[in-house]
């Protein structure tokens, strides 16, 4: 089946559905080992209690002005 915008998704005569959309709307993945230790140490248990804390913080630059 070919791309066309707006059929991202979608379900093919086939059955089955269009690769494009897969994943898209679930953004979930699992979170790395070494990530997961780092908030384990600063009480973040859960990606859920991560992104609470996150969601009203303010901005903060990661990248170094020069």
């Amino acid at each position: 089946m070919l791309f066309r915008p707006g059929n991202i998704g979608a379900v093919t005569e086939a059955g089955g559905t269009d690769l494009a959309g897969e994943g898209f709307l679930n953004q979930s993945r699992p979170m790395p080992m070494g990530m997961q230790k780092f908030l384990a140490k600063k009480g973040i248990t859960s990606s859920n209690q991560l992104f609470e804390l996150t969601k009203y913080a303010p901005r903060i630059c990661f990248r170094r002005l020069r």
